[in-house]
């Protein structure tokens, strides 16, 4: 029995490893230019390791967009379902997918390269989790416009590309305009100031006339692990 424990740890440490260094890989260099053999020798495995657990490249491929999308949503469902009202779970939401596109910039550069592809890959496997991380933040929403919160008019899909879009930007192109300011733009104040502005611009959109957001002194600070 204990044998078998620790196979079964032994594999999924393998296939950690291997996930981990594929995301590199293709990250630096896309899906077509990617090597199974750099990848390989990466993750310090024998190469049919690769294709007995993800069946191939592609397999691969998929299972690093499935993972990076997953841990997205997932940490997002875990806000959400905790405690604090509606506008605190809502901010909170936004604060972590901002700080894991700061400390993942490998994911971010894996979405600028399914955008060149035009999605080709990441259309697979981003549908189905998508629509799980949809129902929990419509339901929060649904929450803030019942208590009058929030508008009754916001379409959630339309917020969720505006958010989307508000954040990664920051970081996608981070290298073109860093001349932008004097100051680096991965500096944690500087990451602070960004949130505060993402915030501003987003619940002073959503919010219910007469609805107050003070987005300068609420303690939104990158989550601890």
């Amino acid at each position: 029995m204990e044998s078998q424990v620790n196979r079964t740890r032994d594999a999924e440490a393998t296939k950690a490893r291997i996930l981990e260094a594929a995301r590199g890989v293709f990250a630096a260099k896309g899906y077509n230019a990617a090597r199974v053999d750099e990848i390989v020798a990466l993750a310090r495995v024998n190469k049919r390791m690769v294709y007995h657990y993800y069946g191939s490249k592609e397999g691969l491929y998929l299972a690093v967009l499935r993972d990076s999308f997953s841990r997205i949503f997932s940490l997002n469902r875990e806000v959400l379902a905790g405690d604090g009202d509606v506008l605190s779970r809502a901010r909170a939401v936004i604060a972590q997918y901002f700080y894991f596109l700061a400390e993942n910039p490998d994911v971010v550069r894996l979405i600028g390269w399914e955008t060149l592809q035009g999605g080709q890959y990441a259309r697979r496997v981003l549908p189905d989790i998508l629509s799980a991380g949809l129902e929990d933040l419509e339901n929060v929403l649904r929450q803030g416009v019942q208590e009058g919160i929030f508008r009754k008019d916001v379409d959630i899909r339309r917020l969720v590309i505006s958010v989307s879009g508000l954040c990664l930007n920051y970081f996608s192109r981070r290298e073109m305009l860093q001349f932008l300011w004097p100051r680096d733009i991965l500096d944690t104040e500087m990451l602070q100031e960004h949130l505060e502005h993402v915030l501003d611009l987003v619940f002073y959109g959503i919010l219910s006339p007469g609805v107050s957001f003070e987005v300068k002194h609420t303690g939104v600070d990158k989550t601890e692990d």
